[in-house]
Protein backbone atom coordinates (compact mmCIF):
# COMPACT_ATOMS: atom_id res chain seq x y z
CA UNK A 1 0.00 0.00 0.00
CA UNK A 2 1.27 3.59 -0.71
CA UNK A 3 1.71 5.54 2.36
CA UNK A 4 1.65 9.86 1.98
CA UNK A 5 5.63 10.94 2.14
CA UNK A 6 7.58 14.20 1.09
CA UNK A 7 7.18 12.93 -2.39
CA UNK A 8 3.85 12.22 -3.20
CA UNK A 9 1.60 13.37 -0.29
CA UNK A 10 -0.31 15.42 -2.94
CA UNK A 11 -1.96 12.56 -4.61
CA UNK A 12 -4.12 11.81 -1.33
CA UNK A 13 -5.45 15.67 -0.91
CA UNK A 14 -8.03 17.26 -3.16
CA UNK A 15 -6.92 21.05 -4.45
CA UNK A 16 -8.55 22.29 -1.11
CA UNK A 17 -6.58 19.91 0.64
CA UNK A 18 -3.65 21.51 -0.53
CA UNK A 19 -4.20 24.61 1.24
CA UNK A 20 -2.84 25.14 4.40
CA UNK A 21 -5.58 26.23 6.60
CA UNK A 22 -7.54 23.39 5.15
CA UNK A 23 -4.92 21.26 6.40
CA UNK A 24 -4.24 22.64 9.62
CA UNK A 25 -7.91 21.66 10.09
CA UNK A 26 -7.97 18.31 9.02
CA UNK A 27 -5.31 17.71 11.77
CA UNK A 28 -6.57 19.09 14.71
CA UNK A 29 -9.62 17.37 13.59
CA UNK A 30 -9.14 13.81 13.23
CA UNK A 31 -5.09 13.57 14.55
CA UNK A 32 -5.11 10.31 16.89
CA UNK A 33 -8.79 9.85 17.14
CA UNK A 34 -10.74 6.60 16.86
CA UNK A 35 -11.29 7.64 13.26
CA UNK A 36 -7.80 7.78 12.03
CA UNK A 37 -6.52 4.92 14.23
CA UNK A 38 -9.24 2.91 12.96
CA UNK A 39 -9.87 3.86 9.21
CA UNK A 40 -6.49 3.82 6.83
CA UNK A 41 -8.03 6.66 4.44
CA UNK A 42 -8.12 9.08 7.33
CA UNK A 43 -4.68 8.15 7.90
CA UNK A 44 -3.37 8.60 4.85
CA UNK A 45 -5.38 12.03 4.84
CA UNK A 46 -4.07 13.12 8.10
CA UNK A 47 -0.76 12.41 7.33
CA UNK A 48 -0.86 14.01 3.95
CA UNK A 49 -2.48 17.12 5.54
CA UNK A 50 1.08 17.17 7.86
CA UNK A 51 3.15 17.05 4.68
CA UNK A 52 1.26 20.25 3.22
CA UNK A 53 2.10 21.98 6.86
CA UNK A 54 5.79 20.98 6.80
CA UNK A 55 6.14 22.21 3.32
CA UNK A 56 4.23 25.61 4.25
CA UNK A 57 7.28 26.10 7.23
CA UNK A 58 10.11 25.06 4.66
CA UNK A 59 9.15 27.69 2.30
CA UNK A 60 8.32 30.36 4.71
CA UNK A 61 4.67 30.64 4.13
CA UNK A 62 4.06 29.98 7.80
CA UNK A 63 6.52 30.40 10.83
CA UNK A 64 6.73 29.02 14.73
Amino acid sequence: MIEPDETNYHLFLSYHGMNVKVATGVVAQFDNTDAYRSNNSVRQWVEASKYVIKESYKNGLLSL
